[in-house]
């Protein structure tokens, strides 16, 4: 989900009546909204959504090199699973 992602479901809740308010304090940014206009879920899901975007957007890693390192573990736990197998896979 993209921030344009995020702003278009603020911009259809707003439409459906849920209000937000958004305030830019110092260095926070903060959102409010009813509570019961979102499960604790859908907030969780949000919350771990902008977490992972801020790992993302520091990360230095390269596709080609996750590509590479998905292959690497991909053949590691293949190995092991052939090992504990005995050899049937």
């Amino acid at each position: 989900m993209h921030m344009y992602l995020f702003h278009d479901l603020m911009t259809q809740n707003i439409t459906e009546g849920i209000m937000y308010q958004i305030a830019y304090e110092d260095q926070d940014i903060i959102i409010r909204f009813p509570k019961d206009s979102v499960s604790k879920e859908a907030l969780s899901n949000f919350l771990d959504y902008l977490k992972l975007e801020d790992i993302r957007s520091r990360s230095t890693l390269t596709e080609e090199r996750a590509s590479d390192l998905a292959n690497e573990i991909d053949q590691q736990v293949w190995g092991k699973l052939k090992n504990q197998s005995g050899g049937s896979f």
